[in-house]
Order: structure tokens, then C-alpha cells, then sequence
């Protein structure tokens, strides 16, 4: 008989109004997902993460982390959110 050894290959949690929360699997870093008023506001992944800076219902930039680097991104959008134009820029950090 042979014998089957299961693996874990992925893993999601959820908080108690079904967002996802934390998801990752045997071959990337578990990654976790914060909310605010409903919307996706940062996620972390190891010593990385990604954040978008909002106010009201408005998508107004992106900061992320990556190897060190911090960027920003300014975000133009329509009334439907649609992001029409973008300005980047840079800092280490």
C-alpha cells in the first residue's frame, strides 16, 4: 500500500465579514490584508508591503515598500475610480 503524506499547499483566512486576511502558500511568504471603511487598504508581505492612501471614497496614492526602496505613486481618477493618471517619485529609505 502506498502511503499518501498530505501538504499544505495553500492557506487563507478570513475575518468575520469575509475578507481575506491572510493568504500564502508552501512556496511564497504569507501575506496579510488590512481594510478600512470596507476597502483594501495595505497589504504585507515579509519586510514588503503596498498601501493605498485614501480619502472618503477616493483612491488618492500608492506608497509601497520593495528591497528597501520606498515609492509613492499620485493617483488621478474619475468619479468611477478609474485611475486616468499617474506621478511617481522616489525616496530611500
Amino acid at each position: 500500500m502506498l502511503s499518501q503524506q498530505k501538504t499544505l499547499r495553500a492557506r487563507y483566512q478570513y475575518d468575520a465579514l469575509d475578507r481575506l486576511t491572510l493568504h500564502g502558500s508552501s512556496e511564497r511568504l504569507e501575506s496579510q490584508r488590512f481594510y478600512c471603511e470596507g476597502r483594501l487598504a495595505t497589504e504585507l508581505q515579509g519586510a514588503e508591503w503596498h498601501s493605498i492612501v485614501q480619502y472618503g471614497d477616493y483612491s488618492l496614492a500608492q506608497q509601497e515598500l520593495i528591497r528597501g526602496q520606498l515609492n509613492a505613486v499620485l493617483l488621478a481618477a474619475d468619479l468611477q475610480e478609474s485611475v486616468l493618471s499617474i506621478a511617481k517619485g522616489k525616496k530611500n529609505g
